[in-house]
């Protein structure tokens, strides 16, 4: 018999879950994988976000709680929304989000970047680097493989870019 290293479940939204806050993890889940999972997991979405969130206990169900309510709100998670949530292992787990036309969602991007050659954004995922900079932290942007169609909000720069250059003008130009 064939047992994949990347088991999966799958949880439909429904109206107690967003009333009550917390999304309960399929009991066989639990008694296969239960041992390997601990108090706080690590909740990732395709574009390369991140949320922690608590497990709890309670009537025999393990919930995802604390934390859980931030990631719904931030991905509109409404009735009827279908998650597809691959365990990693060491308490990770991949969450892919499709909406009630059985369609993957455009994942927002807590971290982006414009894109100043079209209207997109880019994605950005943070990484523990040693700064090369003295004027950083420690903390760089590295642009992972994904891309967001969204209209420019407002624009931002991530922490460690240098100021732009100012462009010398010409006579020419400054007629124009």
């Amino acid at each position: 018999m064939f047992a994949s290293k990347t088991p999966h479940f799958f949880k439909i939204i429904l109206e107690a879950t967003i009333r009550d806050k917390k999304l309960g993890i399929p009991r066989k889940f639990v008694r296969k994988y239960g041992k390997g999972l601990s108090s706080s997991v690590l909740l990732t979405v395709p574009s390369g976000d991140t949320w922690h969130a608590q497990l709890t206990k309670s009537d025999g169900v393990v919930w995802f709680q604390n934390g859980w309510q931030a990631f719904a709100e931030y991905y509109s998670l409404q009735y009827g929304h279908f998650l597809v949530f691959r365990y990693e292992g060491n308490g990770k787990f991949l969450v892919l989000i499709f909406d009630m036309s059985a369609s993957e969602i455009e994942y927002p991007c807590k971290s982006h970047i414009e894109d100043h050659n079209s209207d997109d954004q880019v994605c950005l995922k943070l990484v523990e680097k040693e700064a090369k900079d003295d004027t950083c932290d420690g903390t760089l942007y590295e642009t992972p493989p994904c891309k967001e169609t969204r209209k420019k909000k407002k624009r931002s720069r991530p922490p460690c870019s240098k100021p732009r250059k100012k462009l010398k003008t010409t006579q020419k130009d400054k007629s124009k």
